[in-house]
């Protein structure tokens, strides 16, 4: 019984100094919003990309108890982003590893360019909306619809063409990709492997040719029957960051 009696007397003892130990968390929980989209400089909609394509580098510049770390914050494949959890601060915010001319980077030089970032200021219960037009690698768009053939695959055709005027962007084309998949999440993230299909140009600038050329590609099989499939396309060039497509809208075919 006095064993029994010293353990818990033991557990008590600990559960005190642990308690002891514990602070109060007097931090109001975060009550702001940021929104916003990021926008394509050719056609003035939202960037149409991939789920976890490119991000939102997020810096907040009034921290004083130390050095501040940089986070990230994820964008839709629609370019739309919004975080409804942020803490009443002053950031430093701009888009970066997607498909286009970086917004900040180190030039050759080592120094730092900045061609848009934004200080955003947040006060407690606010809600701010903050755009960014940013200048993609490429621009792809569907060139007439997508044709059932009598074989059962499909076949559609679209252009791609430069998006920047900047030749320190313009990357060597290295592939056109025509993804099909039962998602409309339909991207180099999502895609059926068995029926997308790949032109691949690797060898120097040779893929260049197809810019501004009607690109046609027919799936790999047959799409099996009474369903529907999304479909869309991508290209990329030999961009020195992430390499991520460019791409179309997407479609739905409807297989009867």
């Amino acid at each position: 019984m006095k064993k029994t009696f010293n353990i818990i007397a033991s557990i008590c003892l600990v559960c005190s100094i642990a308690t002891g130990c514990m602070k109060d968390d007097n931090y109001a929980a975060p009550n702001a919003a940021v929104n916003g989209t990021i926008i394509d400089s050719v056609t003035g909609q939202g960037l149409s990309s991939e789920p976890n394509g490119e991000r939102m580098y997020v810096l907040q510049t009034s921290y004083t108890a130390g050095t501040p770390i940089p986070f990230y914050w994820n964008i839709q494949p629609s370019g739309v982003y919004a975080n409804s959890e942020v803490f009443s601060a002053t950031y430093k915010m701009y888009p970066t590893d997607g498909p286009f001319v970086p917004v900040v980077y180190t030039n050759t030089a080592g120094a730092l360019v900045d061609n848009g970032s934004k200080i955003v200021n947040v006060a407690a219960a606010q809600t701010v909306t903050t755009n960014w037009t940013v200048v993609p690698f490429l621009e792809v768009s569907w060139v007439g619809t997508p044709v059932l053939n009598s074989n059962g695959t499909v076949t559609v055709s679209c252009k791609v063409v430069r998006g920047t005027t900047n030749p320190l962007w313009q990357f060597a084309l290295t592939d056109v990709f025509f993804y099909i998949s039962n998602t409309n999440f339909v991207s180099n993230a999502s895609f059926d492997n068995t029926l997308s299909n790949d032109i691949t140009t690797y060898n120097g600038l040779s893929g260049n040719a197809l810019l501004g050329q009607t690109i046609t590609i027919t799936s790999k099989v047959a799409l099996g029957t009474s369903q529907g499939y999304y479909l869309r396309v991508g290209a990329r060039t030999a961009d020195n960051v992430n390499k991520r497509y460019n791409y179309t809208s997407v479609l739905l075919l409807n297989v009867p």
